[in-house]
């Protein structure tokens, strides 16, 4: 079951209805930390201070989370942000599924993606945006700028590059950085991430994947910078197994068409 709660617009820099501009963001949620909203409202308006041309909504898809996600947090929320949605539903189906969800909730002219904490400076969000608002492409994916490795742990960043050497073996594409997590697209864009079906940690690879293979469709990367307090989980063995097998799905999907 989806249960989908909006606030009405309100008068505010943060929504400009006579601009035809428009931007979802879309943030999936699954047990997120103590406070986490205070975090979300922080980094939303930092946004629309930058934007303050650009209709911006905010929808959060709550995806099956037991902690930290009751009503306090979205009535906080929707408090303090001008449109914002509240998609949830349960079981928790992984996060490839709830950017899904999200996504077809989505009707603006610019959809982009990233994580609950916003763990990427504002700044790299907003040249995203404006690189779609310019036309310069129907997808931009963010991938890790050159000191992104510096506070990530041995064990992901061992799985991160060898991902990234596997893709480019077995894939062929361009875009080897398939996992970073924030990535803006266009309404033909978003159609070509809704024929994703892998609904855990590969379902990036296999978006990007899609993207390059989309005749007519611009894909563009673009370096992206972490905020200096962003903190990594540890990667679950059980989830690495089951992504493995994602991946030779994908393979076995490029060969046999």
């Amino acid at each position: 079951m989806v249960c989908a709660l909006s606030t009405a617009l309100s008068d505010t820099d943060c929504f400009n209805v006579l601009n035809a501009a428009s931007l979802d963001i879309v943030l999936p949620c699954y047990n997120p930390d103590p406070d986490w909203e205070k975090a979300v409202i922080h980094s939303f308006k930092a946004i629309c201070n930058a934007l303050q041309d650009v209709a911006i909504r905010l929808l959060i898809v709550n995806d099956g989370s037991v902690l930290y996600a009751g009503k306090e947090a979205p009535e906080a929320i929707s408090r303090a942000i001008p449109f914002f949605q509240w998609i949830s539903y349960y079981p928790n189906k992984g996060k490839g599924a709830a950017l899904r969800e999200g996504m077809r909730h989505s009707d603006a002219d610019i959809t982009i993606y990233t994580d609950i904490d916003f763990p990427y400076q504002e700044a790299s969000l907003v040249e995203i945006f404006e690189l779609l608002r310019h036309g310069k492409a129907d997808v931009v994916a963010g991938v890790k700028d050159a000191g992104y490795y510096n506070g990530v742990p041995l064990g992901r960043r061992i799985i991160s590059r060898l991902l990234r050497g596997m893709t480019a073996i077995f894939l062929g594409i361009r875009i080897t950085d398939t996992q970073c997590g924030l990535k803006g697209m266009n309404a033909k864009g978003r159609a070509v991430f809704l024929q994703t079906t892998i609904d855990r940690y590969l379902f990036d690879l296999e978006f990007i994947y899609l993207a390059s293979h989309t005749r007519d469709l611009q894909l563009r990367p673009h370096a992206i910078r972490l905020k200096e307090s962003t903190r990594f989980t540890r990667m679950n063995a059980g989830i690495l197994l089951q992504e493995s097998l994602n991946f030779v799905r994908i393979i076995i999907r490029r060969f046999a068409t």
